[in-house]
């Protein structure tokens, strides 16, 4: 029997191949859509192409039905249509183009995901399978990333110039981008130890975390190293019983103090100096200007927006600084989202991603497995987001928009209840 065959709530196996077939090949393609986004490896465009087929398919033979998909996946197909139709009215030279066409991608991944067969309905055993996979490709991942780092450090001593030809696109160059990676990274490769039971996986997944958590700390990226804390407390909250947690929650503080009082690594004179000059940040010396010029907005452009690409286009004219009038978004996802998609797709994305985290955290699943699951799924875009929200743009980075929408619509296939229509 297929492992990824769906299986009734009282037990009774579905017996179809259209459904194994299915599992197998979109769950394939978004394992190679994850993989793609966090090494900028393959080309993510035909990963896409591959999903756009596969939901025609999925829909054409009845396995993904349109009219009675749930309310989640039709909201968030809405929104984004209806913020890729606002910037179709733009002037040209105001939006950038390659940041809406990514909204369509976005559409596209959110489709194929939504596609697959729910989590509920699959196997015990292939739900262990699913969990591998995705272990593997991030550990993949990590591995890569790793070898890359420690060719680098190797080089550096020897003062030789590394080839950066076989780097991975747009992690190195950026150090919150190795941070971003982390940030997904992290969390998700403990969906490997709530699943497996063998202690020699456990150990793999242990190792695989270690390694991450050097990466982490040889980005450099303070905002990453902040979001890792913060949603490790969260977590820490909701797994652990409350009687352990508020007895582990205050050790793991007075840890992360001791890592800043002993400055290993460099870590206490990085974190000390964000904390005393934060307010000389130069991304936040961007808000005020850019809460006037919301402020001096017309009532549509309030409400619209100003297009995604409008920041870049009118900050030099508002921007108090001038040696900062060349970066072309405003480092506040909020300031971004109201700026350049209006009250309007601000309302729609804050609440749409404040609902899909709370109803994660706050799982009520009666497995422990699948709460913990949904749990880490909900930690996992929070951290993406928190350490975005400062030093990333939403809607210019691919990475960003591909990873929250993975997340969301990862949470639906954890959350969604089996139908006879989405299964």
């Amino acid at each position: 029997m297929n492992l990824l065959q769906p299986v009734e709530p009282g037990g009774e196996t579905i017996t179809t191949v259209s459904n194994g077939w299915r599992g197998v090949v979109g769950y394939s393609i978004l394992l190679a859509l994850i993989f793609s986004t966090l090494t900028g490896l393959g080309p993510y465009r035909m990963v896409v192409g591959f999903g756009l087929i596969f939901v025609i398919y999925t829909v054409v033979t009845g396995q993904y039905v349109v009219r009675s998909m749930p309310r989640s996946h039709l909201l968030m197909y809405l929104a984004l249509i209806l913020l890729w139709l606002i910037n179709q009215f733009y002037p040209a030279e105001i939006i950038n183009h390659r940041a809406v066409k990514n909204i369509l991608y976005a559409l596209v991944v959110a489709a194929t995901i939504n596609a697959l067969p729910r989590f509920e309905s699959v196997s015990e055993q292939g739900r262990k399978k699913l969990i591998a996979a995705f272990v593997l490709v991030i550990s993949a991942a990590v591995v890569g990333h790793s070898i890359v780092f420690f060719k680098e450090e190797a080089a550096a001593i020897a003062g030789r110039q590394i080839d950066r030809a076989f780097l991975f696109e747009g992690l190195f160059d950026n150090i919150h981008f190795l941070g971003l990676f982390c940030c997904f990274s992290l969390p998700v490769l403990l969906l490997g130890w709530v699943w497996f039971r063998s202690w020699s996986a456990r150990i793999v997944t242990v190792v695989m975390i270690g390694l991450d958590v050097v990466l982490l700390l040889a980005s450099s990226s303070r905002p990453a190293w902040l979001t890792i804390a913060v949603v490790t407390a969260v977590g820490l909250s909701l797994i652990l019983p409350k009687k352990i947690s508020w007895s582990v929650i205050p050790v793991f503080i007075l840890a992360i103090w001791g890592l800043i009082k002993i400055n290993l690594l460099g870590i206490g004179t990085r974190v000390l100096d964000f904390t005393n000059n934060v307010m000389e940040e130069e991304r936040i010396t961007l808000w005020p200007d850019t809460v006037i010029a919301l402020r001096d907005s017309s009532f549509q452009e309030f409400l619209l927006g100003r297009g995604i690409g409008g920041y870049a286009y009118y900050s030099p004219s508002f921007t108090s600084d001038d040696e900062l009038a060349f970066l072309v978004f405003p480092h506040n996802f909020f300031l971004e989202w109201l700026y350049e998609v209006g009250l309007l797709g601000f309302l729609m994305i804050s609440l749409g991603l404040g609902y899909v985290i709370t109803r994660n955290l706050l799982s009520q699943a009666t497995d422990i497995k699948l709460r913990h699951s949904q749990i880490i799924l909900g930690l996992t875009l929070m951290a993406v987001l928190l350490h975005g929200f400062f030093v990333l743009p939403f809607f210019y980075s691919r990475q960003i928009l591909f990873l929250v929408t993975i997340l969301v619509c990862l949470s639906f296939v954890f959350t969604d209840k089996i139908t006879s229509r989405v299964g």
